[in-house]
């Protein structure tokens, strides 16, 4: 099946088990055949997408799931001790994107600096500290999926998902505003944070509308890969500082910028149409869907 909440599912209880132990199965297969620095950073990549996927679901019954304090800790404390060759890859994949997006860079200029990228994310991928917390990243899920069979939600209706729906969502507009009103890295990334939680929320809660809703998931996923972008540039405009000397790396500096505003200012006109409703409002609507969607 899918990442929803399905009308077929029994309850939301065994929902909630379903798509945990699909994100967790996922999430070891994708780490179990992996070979090599490029393989092994998506594969992490992958693993760690199917952990955030998991705490956005757990985020969304909170009310209704007594051990969302410890599941989330888990999942979230895993995760991050896989993030340095995700990391590192990534400075090489926003690398390519603006040399790609900028035929004035002079590639002859940058070649040696994505050199240094390649080499830093190989070595990671060497490190013994990086493989033994590897090994402890896939022993975590292991043991989050055996938990996750008995994982319950009560009570097992729309009470249980309307008001994590909505303290997520709030955040997220909070969140909006404050990096509008202050455009920092760390706001922008903060943001980033909970606009992928309410993407997730809307992924699975597809069926209570499916047309509007998938419109709306596709629209939050590209707000969160825009930001996303941007923290990348972020990360690797501070890295030219140590990897990097003239010739080419002002220019570089300037290309990385100007992405950078442009990546901004879709940001925000997109945000201010996906963060249009108040929670309150937001809701209620989906709440009106649901129930149509039960009585169906």
């Amino acid at each position: 099946m899918s990442y929803t909440i399905d009308p077929i599912d029994p309850s939301l209880t065994k929902a909630v088990r379903r798509i945990a132990a699909e994100q967790l199965a996922k999430a070891q297969e994708s780490l179990e055949y992996a070979e090599g620095p490029v393989e092994t950073a998506e594969a992490i990549h992958d693993a760690r997408k199917r952990c955030k996927k998991l705490r956005g679901l757990i985020r969304l019954v909170r009310p209704g799931f007594k051990t969302y304090a410890e599941e989330n800790a888990a999942l979230r404390d895993a995760a991050r001790q896989v993030s340095e060759l995700r990391d590192k890859a990534a400075l090489i994949e926003a690398l390519d994107r603006v040399t790609a997006g900028h035929s004035y860079l002079d590639r002859r200029r940058t070649l040696p600096l994505r050199k240094r990228l390649v080499e830093a994310r190989d070595a990671a991928q060497s490190d013994p500290e990086v493989q033994e917390n590897l090994a402890r990243f896939r022993s975590t899920l292991m043991e989050v999926g055996v938990r996750a069979g008995g994982w319950k939600v009560r009570p097992d209706k729309w009470k249980s998902l309307r008001k994590g729906l909505a303290k997520t969502y709030a955040r997220g507009r909070a969140a909006m505003e404050a990096a509008q009103a202050d455009p920092t890295a760390e706001a922008l990334h903060e943001w980033r944070k909970r606009v992928k939680y309410h993407w997730y929320h809307t992924r699975l809660l597809t069926p209570i509308w499916r047309g509007p809703m998938r419109a709306r998931a596709r629209e939050a996923h590209r707000l969160s890969d825009l930001l996303g972008e941007r923290q990348d540039l972020h990360v690797l405009s501070k890295a030219l500082d140590g990897m990097m000397a003239e010739p080419g790396r002002s220019e570089l500096a300037a290309a990385i910028e100007a992405d950078r505003g442009h990546l901004e200012a879709q940001a925000f006109d997109l945000g201010a149409r996906l963060y249009a409703d108040d929670a309150k409002a937001l809701t209620a609507r989906w709440g009106t869907w649901w129930k149509r969607m039960d009585a169906a």
